[in-house]
C-alpha cells in the first residue's frame, strides 16, 4: 500500500525477484500487480509465518523501506461453491443434484466453461458482466460480507 508509483510499473517477476534478493528468506509464491494502481501490490508468501515477519518489520526493496504499515494483511474467507451449478454457500459439488450444465463464464445452461467460446461474460449469481467466479462479483462480496458478519455476531454472543 502507498508504494512509490516506479515500483508498481514493474512487472511482477522484477518484484519478486528483488523482494528475494533483499530477503532470501521469504519464499515468494506470486506477486499480483493491482489493476490500475501502480501503488498497491499484492505478495504472497509459501507461510504465514513470513508473511508476518513482515508485518512486524518492514521489507527493503528498490533501496525503500517499506514499513508495516504499508502493508496489509488480506482476510480470506473461505466460501463453498459447487461447481457444478455455481451456488455459494449452499451445498458442495458432489452435493450437486442438478442435470443441467452451466457455464461460469458466460451463464448458459447448454455447456460449462470448457466448451465455451462465448466472448461475452455473465454471472450466474447476479447476472452481470462478468465470469461468475469474480472475485468484483457484487453477489460473491455480499455472501463474504454475511459470512462474516455472522462470524462477528457468534463471536459477540459467546
Amino acid at each position: 500500500r502507498q508504494l512509490d508509483s516506479s515500483i508498481g510499473k514493474l512487472t511482477p517477476e522484477e518484484i519478486a525477484r528483488e523482494i528475494k534478493t533483499q530477503q532470501p528468506w521469504a519464499k515468494i509464491l506470486e506477486v499480483t500487480k493491482i489493476k490500475n494502481y501502480t501503488h498497491v501490490i499484492k505478495v504472497t508468501f509459501s507461510e504465514i509465518s513470513i508473511t508476518q515477519k513482515f508485518l512486524q518489520n518492514g521489507l527493503l526493496m528498490f533501496n525503500t523501506k517499506i514499513t508495516p504499515s504499508q502493508i496489509e494483511l488480506e482476510k480470506y474467507t473461505y466460501i463453498q461453491i459447487c461447481y457444478k451449478c455455481y451456488k455459494f454457500e449452499d451445498h458442495a459439488t458432489y452435493q450437486c443434484t442438478s442435470t443441467t450444465p452451466s457455464c461460469s463464464e458466460c451463464a448458459s445452461h447448454q455447456h460449462t466453461h470448457q466448451q465455451c467460446n462465448s466472448p461475452t461474460k455473465k454471472c450466474l449469481n447476479c447476472n452481470q458482466q462478468h465470469r461468475t467466479l469474480a472475485a468484483t462479483c457484487p453477489y460473491r462480496k455480499q455472501v463474504i460480507h454475511q459470512k462474516n458478519e455472522n462470524k462477528k455476531n457468534k463471536r459477540r454472543r459467546k
